[in-house]
């Protein structure tokens, strides 16, 4: 399976958040697993999209190097 990150300011319902949500949808159709790494901002958004996504709060040197989008 592949790994997209996205890169997002905070992790709350929004435009830009709302494009990456979007984009995380078909590429999970593309077998494609995404990340969503910003700061917690929403536990209920969380909470919605945690079928989708995963989230992480801080980007490490193992995780960038797993993916495969960013």
């Amino acid at each position: 399976m592949k790994i997209a990150i996205h890169l997002l300011d905070s992790i709350k319902r929004g435009g830009g958040e709302n494009v990456a949500l979007n984009y995380s949808k078909i590429l999970s159709e593309l077998d494609v697993k995404s990340y969503f790494v910003g700061k917690r901002a929403s536990a209920d958004y969380e909470r919605d999209i945690a079928d989708i996504v995963e989230i992480k709060e801080k980007l490490n040197y193992r995780t960038i190097k797993s993916a495969d989008y960013i």
